[in-house]
């Protein structure tokens, strides 16, 4: 999962958090990115030295990784006990917060996400058992707080690697491949009684082992990911649970099956990412376009980069900054690498260009379902 903190128009950046969950020691690694303004559109974002480990590391391999809306705290989610890592975030690890009361549930944590809210903070915790979908309140200075009652554990659905709040917090998305149960699972949320309705919805065959879904931060637009064409899915959106006839595909579809899907703040910037064979200079396995709420795709931006890699490789989460300045893709297999898109041009948005920036010397090995994520803001 990937977040990138705030920034101003034709102003130095403030540094932007980049965070990978990785499958080996350390578990977690962030760096600061940073880009002197949008004036400076030739000049490449610097990725900073990578912040102290934390002292008391995730236990093992780390799946999720989220900030929480004012970016002072961290969560990592792994694939033992205690399954969720949270610290404290200034520029840099502080010391672990107690684990929570009650622990998640046995088996592999595989996301992590905060709702949008400053005070009354909510983490979501997906997980490969029942009941597969788990809250918990918390503070940014006193931690893990009580455990919500879990959603009804018959209508649960297997391991999700993508789960998110609305932006207005009154919904929350999870999604996981549909090979058995379905896509898309909403449920309605109220902070202080937690869980409601569940909705569910299959934007691609039962037989099409698609995992990505998302909702746009304007509340109006679902997007889906699948392995079968068109690849990418957008439907109008009526929170909470409720799709609207699917939008017309895009007029240049993604190359290849894709796994992940996310939109920029305003809803009119989608970047979908995929798989890619064991090939060499292949085809992207990531595209990026244009939309429009309410009318849909637009332009799919060019892919004028080049990357040379080993495979097979897959992604999860790509996730936009909210200045739109940066993408970010957690590249999940044994090519160990993470990459940096810069969305930036000389003429503002859209974004016209994108460049490549290899982190992956910065990183150890990523591993398969690792996230990556920007601070928030």
């Amino acid at each position: 999962m990937i977040t990138i903190g705030n920034s101003a128009c034709n102003k130095p950046f403030t540094p932007l958090y980049f965070a990978v969950a990785v499958s080996n020691s350390p578990r977690v690694v962030v760096r600061p990115v940073t880009r002197p303004s949008y004036s400076d559109s030739g000049v490449p974002p610097t990725i900073g030295t990578a912040y102290a480990n934390p002292a008391t590391l995730p236990p093992t391999t780390g799946f999720g990784v989220a900030f929480n809306s004012q970016n002072n705290v961290i969560v990592v989610s792994c694939n033992s006990s205690p399954r969720v890592r949270a610290y404290p975030w200034a520029d840099g690890f502080g010391t672990a917060f107690a684990n929570p009361a009650t622990l998640p549930a046995v088996g592999s944590a595989y996301s992590v996400a905060f709702n949008n809210h400053a005070v009354d903070q909510v983490v979501i915790i997906t997980n490969s058992t029942s009941p597969h979908i788990e809250a918990y309140r918390f503070s940014s200075t006193t931690g893990w707080g009580t455990k919500y009652s879990a959603a009804t554990a018959a209508a649960n659905p297997t391991a999700s690697y993508n789960v998110q709040f609305q932006s207005d917090d009154g919904g929350i998305l999870m999604s996981r491949s549909n090979l058995s149960g379905s896509q898309l699972y909403f449920y309605v949320w109220t902070y202080g009684s937690g869980f409601g309705t569940q909705t569910t919805s299959d934007p691609f065959p039962p037989s099409d082992p698609g995992f990505g879904g998302s909702i746009s931060p304007t509340n109006d637009t679902v997007f889906a990911t699948g392995f079968s064409s068109p690849y990418v899915k957008a439907y109008p959106y009526t929170p909470v649970g409720s799709l609207g006839t699917v939008y017309a595909n895009p007029s240049t579809l993604p190359p290849r099956p894709m796994r992940g899907v996310t939109a920029s703040q305003d809803g009119k910037l989608v970047v979908v990412g995929g798989q890619a064979a064991s090939i060499s200079g292949e085809a992207p396995f990531f595209k990026v376009y244009a939309f429009t709420p309410g009318t849909g795709w637009g332009t799919a931006f060019a892919d004028n980069w080049s990357v040379t890699y080993g495979g097979p490789i897959q992604t999860y989460c790509p996730t936009i900054s909210p200045d739109k300045s940066f993408a970010g893709l957690a590249l999940t297999s044994n090519v160990d690498n993470v990459y940096m898109v810069a969305l930036y041009s000389t003429t503002g948005y859209p974004q016209q260009t994108f460049t490549s920036y290899s982190t992956s010397s910065s990183f150890t090995t990523v591993g398969d379902q690792s996230q990556s994520t920007f601070s928030s803001r």
